[in-house]
């Protein structure tokens, strides 16, 4: 079963962690490891999980929202920066910001630099290295509805303006602020209402039960919301490692590569078998022309032709240069169309079937045959057919 592994970090890179597996049907397995390295217990499952998941507290991460957020990237990083360095009074070198677009707000979150450097390397020490690191507050966060998550110690609220999470009785009065203030059309809050100090209620407030499990279900709805930002971006992106990966495909890769060098060698063999062959036909066509053409031995077989073929094209005779003759002297005649080409070689004359417009055509193709040396004369009488006149034409060299 493909499963989602989950990481609810501490504040501190040596707090315990709450750990779970979740499918489509939702917690397969939970536990709480007393660090991050004693996650190493369970690493080998959350390497093979569909993706790992390291939520951080809401309280060591800063939230804006920006209205108009530019919609160049660079640009929206760069404003979300100077924003957050002018409110935090934090040098941003010392922070690491990360964006998002929800509609028509932008969501810009902010960490320092070292909290995600030491978290991220307590996990690696475990064998872990998440796919994705947001804060708990963020995967809360649900279209049209403010949602709250008391615990004893802690309040996690997510309004659609942002969120936050802040330690009780601290956080109290904010969330009490939050619900009379909440334009949103819902407010849900987990809890227990029996046994908290808050008297909240309304007609857009529900209250519903917060078990220890819960949590991780939130966490799991939100990731498949959409609803996460993830932190690793810039230089704290995760690098794939391909070796893992290409582990499985190792042998078959090597088969392949085998394979390709064998139909290589098999594809070398045959084409010097297929040179061999193609000399011995060479040396064949070679002693046919040096029989054939005696005046002309040694000579290339191939370059010989194509000057007697050029020759007699010109104006030499026999068909090729009736035929050069002819398709000159018809170049441009669009009235007349050569329908049949009849060549008596013992006589060396043409005998070609006509189709023309105009009684004229055929006389100033007759003349045009005249001017280069080929003697012509009719071969019956020329009939009518439907549009056109039909008739035939003997041509000979002069």
């Amino acid at each position: 079963m493909s499963e989602t592994a989950i990481l609810v970090l501490g504040h501190t890179p040596e707090a315990p962690v709450q750990w779970a597996f979740l499918g489509d049907d939702g917690v397969v397995d939970a536990g709480l490891a007393p660090s991050p390295a004693a996650l190493s217990a369970v690493s080998e499952r959350a390497v093979a999980a569909r993706r790992v998941v390291a939520v951080v507290p809401g309280e060591d991460a800063a939230s804006r929202t920006i209205a108009a957020p530019p919609k160049a990237a660079s640009k929206f990083r760069a404003a979300a920066g100077y924003l957050l360095e002018d409110e935090l009074a934090e040098n941003l070198a010392d922070l690491h910001v990360a964006t998002a677009l929800r509609g028509e707000r932008g969501v810009v979150l902010a960490v320092k630099r070292s909290l995600m450097e030491r978290w991220l390397a307590a996990l690696k020490i475990a064998g872990i290295e998440p796919d994705v690191l947001t804060i708990d507050f963020v995967l809360l966060s649900t279209p049209d509805t403010d949602v709250i998550a008391l615990t004893p110690e802690r309040a996690v609220c997510a309004m659609e303006a942002g969120g936050f999470a802040a330690e009780r009785p601290l956080a109290d009065a904010l969330v009490t602020r939050v619900v009379d203030e909440s334009e949103a059309a819902e407010v849900v809050i987990y809890g227990d209402p029996a046994n908290d100090v808050f008297d909240i209620a309304g007609e857009n407030v529900e209250w519903r039960d917060l078990s220890p499990l819960t949590m991780f279900e939130l966490f799991h709805d939100g990731l498949t919301r959409g609803s996460s930002i993830n932190l690793l971006t810039g230089a704290f992106r995760k690098r794939r490692d391909w070796r893992g990966a290409a582990g499985a495909w190792r042998r078959a890769a090597t088969l392949t590569a085998a394979s390709v060098a064998g139909l290589f060698v098999l594809l070398g063999a045959d084409a010097i078998r297929s040179g061999r062959v193609a000399q011995g036909y060479d040396a064949r066509a070679q002693s046919v022309h040096d029989a054939a053409f005696p005046e002309a031995a040694g000579a290339d077989p191939r370059a010989h032709a194509r000057a007697i073929l050029a020759t007699e094209g010109d104006s030499g005779p026999g068909f090729l240069g009736l035929s050069a003759q002819f398709a000159n002297a018809i170049d441009g005649a669009e009235n007349i169309q050569i329908d049949r080409i009849r060549f008596n070689a013992a006589r060396d004359e043409f005998i070609v079937s006509l189709r023309f417009s105009d009684i004229n055509d055929l006389e100033r193709l007759k003349s045009t045959l005249a001017a280069r040396g080929v003697t012509t004369r009719e071969t019956g009488s020329v009939r009518r057919s439907g549009e056109f006149y039909v008739g035939e034409l003997q041509a000979a060299p002069s």
